[in-house]
């Protein structure tokens, strides 16, 4: 209790610093929630990839720009090819004042789709699941979360709007996805490529593409066939980029590995924020120094006169901590809502909630240091300083 009294008269008669180190907080909170949204989809997920080593991911040399679908047939043509799968995203809003949903569509060979690894692990109507949709070329597989936002329900026959063109597109929802870990995955809807091309409106064997990927019928000769398919679209346009192995496991990497870039912001924010922490809080203690000294003398223990310390930055970055949060999470209500179905609706991922109490902590703890040392040094001829 008397260290409370002692930290909360601390935080009153000082409320310019109190108020400088809440908004270096609130700055630091705010970027880490953001920054944590935004690098969410470059991470790669726990789930095993089968064809990380064996398949060629085949995409437009230009970053975001898709390919048309004329390349399946070509691709699909060549020698050594045992099978093509092929996708592309639809966004569209399923109702009002909700995210915007996404449906990933696939099209190609129907075991190479179920042996891709964007199905739950582990789950036990998977199979069923899997079953109704290859049945109804307009089922659709709704992810837990986007089940959960729209409010679609097992067994429905829905027409959501095209995001772009506000065109309303026939589906039936063939079941919900388990949730799982990874975000993304529980906002991706999987879908039929043929039936939602037609859909929106395409000419049947036109349209595009996002991605293709590429089952060699020798998976020793992956890194060959890449070469073969580079060279076949060597002169067309949209040029191509065949590549193999680690690439196919995290596709968004060849962004420019924004994750990382994304990683070096947060760390930079990071040591930013405990500099100018441990720096103001060492200054402040070196001036209490006298005062401190002069409580000792008065029969303040030098433990009394930590903990009162202590709690007052924990009650500083404990302030920040919440207006940040406060501030990160109307931000991002405020992004343009076209962005949500590339960033798992501004959904703010559970290892960013778990890791911001971590890093808030090693703050806290850092800024500590010197105020510890110095408390501990305490005698009472430093009176004199005063």
């Amino acid at each position: 209790m008397v260290a409370a009294r002692i930290a909360g008269r601390g935080i009153v008669e000082a409320p310019g610093r109190t108020a400088y180190l809440a908004l270096i907080l609130t700055l630091a909170t705010v970027a880490w929630i953001t920054l944590s949204v935004l690098a969410a989809p470059f991470l790669p997920t726990r789930q095993s990839n089968p064809y990380a080593r064996v398949a060629v991911a085949v995409n437009s040399a230009s970053a975001g720009q898709p390919l048309p679908l004329r390349y399946v047939k070509r691709i699909e043509s060549l020698p050594g090819v045992k099978a093509v799968v092929y996708s592309i995203v639809l966004a569209v809003v399923c109702r009002d004042n909700a995210p915007t949903a996404s449906i990933q569509a696939f099209g190609g060979s129907s075991q190479a789709i179920l042996d891709l690894p964007l199905w739950p692990e582990g789950s036990l109507q998977l199979d069923a699941l899997q079953k109704r949709w290859l049945s109804d070329p307009m089922a659709v597989l709704v992810g837990a979360q986007t089940a959960k936002d729209c409010e679609w329900h097992d067994g429905r026959s829905i027409s959501p709007r095209n995001f772009f063109t506000g065109r309303p597109i026939d589906i039936h929802i063939a079941g919900i996805l388990p949730a799982q870990e990874d975000p993304i995955a529980n906002i991706i809807s999987i879908g039929h490529y043929d039936y939602l091309n037609r859909a929106m409106g395409m000419p049947e064997g036109s349209g595009s593409v996002r991605e293709i990927v590429v089952l060699p019928n020798d998976p020793h000769e992956a890194n060959m066939l890449a070469a073969r398919i580079e060279e076949a679209f060597a002169h067309d346009d949209p040029p191509i980029e065949a590549t193999t192995g680690a690439t196919l496991q995290n596709a968004l990497a060849r962004y420019g590995q924004v994750q990382n870039v994304l990683g070096y912001v947060m760390l930079a924010t990071f040591l930013c924020t405990a500099l100018v922490l441990v720096s103001v809080l060492a200054h402040t203690v070196m001036q209490r120094r006298a005062l401190m000294a002069l409580m000792q003398v008065l029969g303040f223990s030098r433990g009394i006169l930590l903990r009162a310390f202590a709690l007052e930055g924990l009650l500083i970055v404990l302030i920040g901590a919440a207006l940040g949060i406060g501030f990160g999470l109307l931000l991002l209500r405020l992004l343009p809502r076209g962005m949500s179905p590339f960033f798992g609706n501004f959904a703010v991922p559970a290892w960013a909630w778990s890791g911001l109490p971590v890093w808030l902590g090693a703050l806290w703890i850092a800024a500590l240091v010197v105020p510890s040392l110095t408390i501990a040094r305490l005698r009472p001829i430093d009176m004199r300083t005063a």
